[in-house]
């Protein structure tokens, strides 16, 4: 997978938020980050790079029943970030807020 137009932005998103980025799973190359948000609420965050639409789908879940993801130009892709981490760590959660 080819993660050229999005590692820069990601790399930076992760170290503005304390976040560490693994590169590699298993045999794979991946783009992924784990969100700590207490001791009993984790999530995971993961890019899918769709360089010839210069896009990028990011799923994130909290290894739950809780699965997301959405699809966004590769310039979207820092704003959408915040949004997504802000939203993990409000009081009302996934309620009412549409990423």
């Amino acid at each position: 997978m080819d993660f050229s137009q999005v590692d820069t932005t990601f790399e930076d998103w992760a170290g503005d938020n304390n976040l560490h980025v693994f590169k590699m799973y298993k045999d794979y190359e991946v783009r992924s980050v784990d969100i700590v948000k207490s001791s009993q609420s984790k999530w995971q965050l993961w890019l899918e790079p769709k360089p010839e639409q210069k896009k990028c789908t990011i799923k994130y879940w909290n290894y739950g029943d809780q699965k997301h993801e959405i699809t966004v130009p590769v310039s979207e892709l820092k704003d959408k970030l915040e949004l997504i981490h802000k939203t993990i760590f409000s009081k009302k959660g996934w309620k009412g807020v549409n990423t």
